[in-house]
């Protein structure tokens, strides 16, 4: 290899000059191992800063007489990149015997990344089209404290706001395409948006037209309703119409016209079958062979403490059941809240959340002072020291002492994902719907993650989780990688599931595989599972393994003689599966009576459940009802309501900080005119603390619309709801609005001595109170 700018041929090898570092000399193949040489000739014509002729005196000889000196030429000084060039040149041993440079080396290296990436891509292309530089930045930076995005909800609504009035000034925006032709129309004439004039039937030309994408069993879709029925209610007359719009994303979503009963609990000692009849609003309880022995609530959708025939829920899920307590704890789903049935005293009580969603990602509180985010299922640990919570609202798994009755928690950041990680900060949850405590000691929770669809376990030592099968094990942010495959580990694949059962010896993990319709069973110890009954259609089916089928099952539980207990919620039915030989039966439920209360009358009419808290408001409520006595001597019963400020803060002055007083019925039938409250409304003290003491009085014609013919204590609802504007000291100034409910039992007696089930644990008074937390001081940060 001859490297030169103008150069001569060489006469010989030993006439060369040697290779200057201008002119690096090239390194010999692996196999060859020819020399390569540069040299210079002779320049052709004089040239200053040429080279002197080569001459036949020895070196370090003097010039010959006569001839003139040459002046010294400088050394050419080595470029910046020469270095780099000889290091990339450079010989490296590989394995088996070859070598190479280090500049190929790097293009291999950088070929096999290439490959990498394209083999990542090609069997993820679903993932792929959700990819984007901001999800890249959430997988590269921490996810953002999620209490955090909602206090900056303000300027999210301020720049929506801007972008909206700006598209009108510009007169810009996308043509709204009609609804397909062809579509299912619920409760509704088919609409359209285009192409009709506004007096045409069905059409929504000149209407406020708002569009509810929703998905089936999808947490964040659920929590949009009620937004979207105060949207109604208050444009009710006006041209303004909602319309959803069902978005499947998993393969099987369709219309389900049973009553969803979602998750099941045994006492196996005690031959009893625990049933969370849900869209009933109660707890079914039955013994083992399906007979009917009691039921809990079924008075539409509200909460409510008490009695058995008094007590409401709002659409339940999760059970788990203390044989020490002999207590049934219940995930109440749709009122975010954690109750304790006492199968003893045969009442309900509330031990956590207050009918609202909560937006608490830490905890640290008790009863209606900790809001929480729509539980879907509880367990309890060996010890029966605490009942975890799953979360699924906030993708999050609490934990609540049952001594202390606080809840905190456990695992989960907040945000919606397939992450694993050793801490609880690290660890994100994807709508987390069914927990298992492992069977064999280990401390271990499975759970059931059902937007990432996969089986997970939850280390409660530590607050950390790893996968055991389904799911993305690459992208956390990938929720859609799901199918129906058996297998080991993230190449099995789920669809939505939402239930897992740990046996008793832990070995075997089954698990309700919701949307593929099958109950399939996980081998912790290798991370395979198999299928162990279902065809994976929706069916109604008792047969031997694939035979049978199941419509969305929900929740398992153990059965006597090892089998598995499943709530077939599309079903509405319960099934009877054995491990053993994959049979699947039905069990026959005997006696279980109607609901008191028909669950879409009490939503029509709204006679069983009181209105919502109106928005805006945040609820304090007691959850020990307030006894109101008959006798008119008795002065009433007093309500203490108080609004505590924060250090530094006061009333504005001349805004009218105030409140009102609001008498519910609090079970069908109620009279609310029964009783008075005095003062009706008023202004709030301008203290620290400002405090009003109400008096709840029976009215003049209570004395006869006390009770019912059954002799049931009336129930009713005193709400007092208070607006609050207040300043910090030469700062900023809030306001705040505050619902106090009180639960009132007329004809009752404080102890317990009201006429009929419905006063059982009545006081004499109620006081209320409520710490005022500005914004600023609300959020936290995730360490």
């Amino acid at each position: 290899m001859l490297l030169a700018k103008t150069m001569h041929p060489c006469a010989s090898p030993a006439s060369a000059r040697p290779a200057s570092a201008r002119y690096p000399v090239g390194l010999a193949s692996r196999h060859h191992h020819s020399h390569s040489v540069a040299c210079r000739a002779t320049p052709e014509g004089p040239v200053g800063t040429s080279e002197p002729p080569a001459s036949s005196e020895a070196p370090g000889a003097p010039p010959p007489a006569g001839t003139p000196a040459q002046p010294a030429q400088p050394k050419e000084a080595p470029r910046g990149g020469d270095g780099v060039q000889r290091w990339l040149s450079g010989r490296v041993d590989l394995p088996a015997g070859y070598r190479t440079s280090r500049r190929d080396l790097l293009k291999l290296v950088s070929l096999a990344g290439g490959a990498g990436c394209l083999w990542v891509a090609g069997t993820r292309l679903e993932a792929m089209k959700y990819a984007s530089p901001a999800a890249l930045m959430n997988a590269l930076a921490p996810p953002p404290d999620p209490s955090a995005a909602v206090a900056g909800g303000g300027d999210r609504v301020a720049a929506f706001k801007r972008y909206i009035a700006d598209l009108e000034r510009r007169g810009g925006g996308k043509e709204v395409p009609d609804f397909p032709r062809g579509a299912d129309w619920l409760n509704s004439a088919p609409l359209t948006l285009t192409g009709a004039p506004a007096s045409a039937r069905g059409s929504l030309t000149g209407r406020v037209t708002v569009l509810d994408f929703w998905t089936y069993c999808c947490i964040n879709c659920i929590h949009v309703l009620p937004d979207l029925a105060q949207l109604e209610a208050q444009f009710a007359g006006a041209p303004v119409c909602v319309v959803g719009v069902h978005s499947a994303k998993f393969d099987n979503e369709k219309d389900s016209p049973l009553r969803y009963p979602g998750k099941l609990a045994t006492d196996l000692s005690g031959g009893r079958l625990f049933v969370s009849d849900s869209n009933n609003h109660r707890v079914v309880i039955t013994d083992l062979a399906g007979n009917f022995i009691e039921a809990v609530g079924g008075n539409g959708p509200a909460l409510r403490d008490g009695s058995f025939e008094m007590a409401a829920l709002n659409r339940p899920q999760g059970l788990a059941y203390s044989p020490r307590r002999n207590t049934l704890y219940v995930a109440d789903t749709e009122n975010h809240a954690v109750r304790a049935i006492d199968l003893t005293t045969k009442t309900v009580v509330t031990l956590a959340g207050n009918g609202t969603k909560g937006r608490d990602y830490r905890g640290g509180k008790g009863g209606s002072a900790q809001p929480l985010n729509s539980p879907w299922d509880v367990a309890l640990d060996a010890k029966e020291e605490y009942l975890y919570i799953a979360l699924a609202g906030q993708h999050q798994i609490w934990d609540l002492e049952l001594s202390s009755g606080l809840a905190g928690l456990c695992s989960g950041s907040g945000a919606e994902r397939n992450q694993n990680g050793p801490t609880p900060f690290t660890t994100s949850w994807a709508q987390p719907s069914g927990l298992s405590l492992a069977g064999d000691g280990s401390n271990l929770m499975y759970v059931a993650d059902s937007e990432s669809s996969t089986v997970r376990v939850l280390d409660l030592s530590s607050g950390g989780s790893g996968l055991k099968v389904g799911g993305d094990p690459l992208f956390s942010d990938n929720l859609f990688r799901f199918g129906d495959k058996d297998g080991f580990g993230p190449e099995a694949l789920l669809q939505h599931p939402l239930a897992v059962l740990s046996s008793e010896d832990g070995s075997v993990v089954y698990v309700a595989d919701s949307y593929n319709h099958r109950i399939k069973a996980l081998n912790p110890n290798t991370n395979e599972i198999t299928t162990l009954a279902g065809g994976g259609a929706a069916g109604f089916r008792d047969g031997v393994g694939r035979e049978a089928a199941f419509s969305e099952p929900a929740g398992l539980a153990r059965g006597p003689g090892g089998t598995v207990l499943v709530a077939d919620t599309n079903n509405a039915a319960i099934r009877v599966l054995d491990p053993a030989t994959k049979k699947v039966t039905t069990l026959a439920l005997t006696g279980v009576p109607p609901p008191r209360v028909d669950p879409l009358a009490a939503i029509s009419s709204g006679a069983a459940a009181p209105a919502a808290v109106p928005a805006g408001f945040q609820l304090i409520r007691s959850n020990t009802p307030l006894a109101v006595p008959l006798e008119g001597g008795s002065g009433g019963a007093p309500v203490s309501v108080t609004v505590a400020l924060p250090p530094g803060y006061h009333l504005t002055a001349g805004a009218g900080s105030n409140y009102y007083t609001q008498v519910l019925p609090g079970a069908p039938g109620a009279d609310v005119t029964a009783v008075t409250v005095r003062p009706a409304s008023g202004s709030l003290p301008d203290t620290a603390a400002p405090s009003v003491t109400l008096t709840v009085s029976p009215s003049a014609a209570a004395a006869t619309a006390a009770t019912g013919a059954a002799g049931q204590a009336q129930q009713l609802l005193l709400r007092v709801l208070a607006k609050v504007y207040y300043c910090q000291q030469n700062d900023v100034c809030l306001f705040e609005q505050i619902c106090f409910e009180v639960p009132l039992v007329l004809g009752g007696a404080a102890g317990g001595a009201a006429s009929g089930a419905g006063g059982a644990g009545a006081t004499s008074g109620a006081s209320l109170r409520f710490e005022v937390v500005p914004a600023a001081q609300t959020s936290f940060v995730l360490q």
